[in-house]
């Protein structure tokens, strides 16, 4: 078994409940769900539109004993059957991307592991550090605290917006830790 991290995205229709209703998928499909980050309301990077609404995102951390293949075509079917378009570009009802699994480091067509731009987005490394901020990268060796640090601050490119788990656990306050702190808008 290893440990795969899947950022989730979603900017059209009822984000939240679309997000909530894909981890409960991949659950059912057999991935064991760890842990999921709080979702965080954040600006589209780059926006496709002036009017381009809002994404909402969030982390899950899962073990699963798929490969790294079956486990892209795992989250392909599932933003399938949420009706994203196959276009991996612009608004979306959902994206759901591999961002590692375990400490796999590879380039091949179609998939490279680590995502090649994890160490560029607040909006992933924000939830990833809720969860784990000593999560290492396989192929630089930073943790994902070091990662956000490293980042231009971007005051506001990243909201708090609700849990995401429905547990007592998930409503406390994240903890994001003080690197993060610096890309999050207050909650209104």
């Amino acid at each position: 078994m290893s440990h795969a991290w899947i950022g989730l995205g979603s900017n059209l229709g009822p984000r939240e409940e679309t997000l909530r209703a894909a981890v409960e998928r991949l659950c059912s499909l057999g991935l064991e769900v760890l842990r999921v980050s709080h979702l965080y309301e954040t600006r589209p990077a780059p926006p496709a539109a002036p009017d381009e609404p809002w994404y909402l995102n969030g982390v899950v951390q899962a073990e699963t004993d798929l490969s790294p293949h079956e486990l892209l075509a795992l989250l392909h079917a599932v933003e399938a059957e949420a009706g994203r378009p196959a276009s991996r570009s612009g608004p979306r009802s959902l994206d759901l991307d591999l961002l590692a699994l375990g400490n796999l480091a590879f380039t091949e067509t179609g998939l490279t592991l680590p995502h090649p731009r994890i160490v560029d987005r607040a909006f992933v490394l924000v939830p990833l550090c809720e969860l784990d901020p000593l999560w290492r990268h396989p192929l630089d060796g930073r943790r994902a605290a070091e990662l956000l640090a490293a980042l231009p601050v971007q005051e506001g490119s990243v909201r708090l917006h609700s849990p995401l788990a429905p547990s007592s656990a998930a409503d406390a306050a994240p903890g994001t830790g003080a690197y993060a702190w610096r890309f999050l808008s207050p909650v209104s």
